[in-house]
């Protein structure tokens, strides 16, 4: 009562006008530290072999990325790699023999090549790249047999360059943390992993190579069980190798179930592979131990909303395939790779390990045909996982 808006602001106006003005650093000040700001390495270039589905997904990651980008795209198929190069704004080449040929005519060198081609051609495209000196990104297997998986890892090593076999569950953040907490939650006992695939590929694909759930499926489980006894025993080489494996095939649906025997180190794994999931991509895993504590990897939902009512609560559904539930790790396994070229990464998965995968893999396979065990034996008493044969109960 009695105070007028007027002399309210009147009264306030001296203690507003006392507060010190915010500081701001000027715009010379700036310029000035980011100057001073060291600059960020050069996009390590990289050459993609291979226009199929992995190669578009390779090239895209590599152009979104901040530290590589696709300098090339090597492909057989003339429209598809003329498409190809168009869209990322690359060299398009018909083979990487011309790729590198070209770039060593320009007095340049290929810092990467990433490897997308069919599995039957990683071999020699691996040595093509390796002794042009570039380091090599390849999608799993890395050959045929382990055998050729050895000698691929040899020749590289021989030129000075690594090999990066891309299973997605070495970069994926999940499994990661998976293998971060093991080795405190004690020894594992027992391993399970799901494998079942989203959506079903062409029918076409599932009669050719896509038909081989072990080696195109299962490998990635088996590769991460065998890191995680590694990571959890401090077991490797031919000491990691299981003592027997047995698999049901469920031919005409594409599936099926594999059991692996560690007795030496007192674990069973089962890993169940399919390529049909009505419901969206089906990715989990679960490791228990001798503590009794139980470390899982579960499933990605498209969105965390979830939605009750009288009929109960519905879920969001999963994700739709690899490309989703993998995004991430796919982004760095780009990044990892970018900073190998520049020689500040080694290999996520190692000689020994692509080999003992495709092996077990292998075993795998050969049970589900014969209906029999088939055992890992190491007759010459090698340290070396390649020396390692297959044995039909």
């Amino acid at each position: 009562p009695g105070c007028s808006l007027s002399n309210s602001l009147q009264t306030l106006q001296p203690e507003i006008m006392c507060v010190p003005p915010k500081t701001t650093t000027s715009s010379a000040a700036l310029q000035a530290a980011l100057a001073k700001a060291p600059p960020p390495p050069p996009r390590v270039r990289v050459c993609v072999v291979g226009g199929g589905r992995m190669g578009e997904l390779r090239c895209r990651q590599l152009h979104e990325s901040l530290e590589a980008d696709v300098a090339c795209v090597v492909e057989a198929d003339a429209a598809k790699c003329a498409a190809l190069a168009k869209k990322y704004g690359c060299a398009a080449f018909a083979s990487l023999d011309e790729a590198a040929d070209a770039w060593a005519r320009a007095g340049e060198r290929i810092q990467g090549v990433w490897v997308c081609a069919p599995t039957a051609a990683h071999a020699a495209l691996i040595e093509r790249a390796a002794r042009a000196g570039a380091h090599v990104a390849c999608e799993k297997p890395v050959g045929l047999s382990a055998a050729e998986i050895a000698r691929a890892y040899d020749v590289c090593r021989d030129c000075g360059v690594g090999l990066h076999c891309l299973f997605q569950r070495r970069s994926d953040a999940s499994y990661g943390a998976l293998l971060d907490r093991l080795a405190a939650a004690g020894a594992p006992r027992t391993i399970r992993c799901v494998f079942r695939d989203h959506p079903t590929p062409p029918r076409a694909f599932l009669e050719s190579c896509g038909g081989d759930v072990y080696h195109d499926l299962a490998t990635h489980d088996l590769d991460f069980a065998l890191a995680a006894l590694r990571t959890a025993t401090g077991a490797d080489g031919v000491r990691l190798a299981p003592d027997e494996v047995y698999a049901v095939g469920l031919d005409a649906a594409f599936a099926a179930v594999i059991t692996v025997t560690w007795r030496a180190l007192g674990v069973a794994g089962t890993f169940e592979v399919a390529r049909a999931s009505a419901y969206g991509y089906d990715q989990r895993c679960e490791v228990w131990t001798a503590t009794g504590a139980a470390l899982s990897v579960g499933n990605h939902a498209a969105t965390s909303l979830e939605v009750g009512g009288a009929a109960g609560v519905v879920a969001s559904p999963l994700v739709e395939s690899f490309p989703e539930r993998f995004r991430a790790a796919f982004a760095e396994d780009v990044a990892h790779f970018a900073r190998a070229c520049r020689g500040g990464a080694a290999p996520k998965v190692r000689r020994g390990d692509a080999v003992l995968a495709t092996l077990v893999a292998e075993a795998a396979r050969r049970s589900a045909a014969c209906g029999r065990p088939v055992a890992l034996k190491n007759p010459a008493g090698s340290a070396d996982p390649a020396d390692l044969v297959l044995v039909e109960g």
